[in-house]
């Protein structure tokens, strides 16, 4: 796959042409401590504060996650 994502210093990178080049994904506004991407195309990004954000990629913003 030529997409790769990547979390660098809080940041979430993303590269399409299989890391050669690196953009910043925009990201929670704390720094993100891990990443996960699924199959349906959503991200899901934990910040040093505690706080579970969502991405998804037709939308392009990452939303806090809200507790049932």
């Amino acid at each position: 796959p030529s997409n790769v994502y990547a979390l660098s210093n809080g940041k979430v990178l993303r590269s399409v042409d299989g890391g050669e080049r690196w953009e910043h994904m925009g990201g929670p506004a704390s720094p993100a401590v891990a990443i996960v991407y699924t199959r349906a195309g959503l991200f899901y990004a934990l910040t040093s504060d505690g706080i579970l954000y969502e991405h998804d990629e037709r939308a392009a913003r990452w939303k806090p996650v809200v507790k049932p």
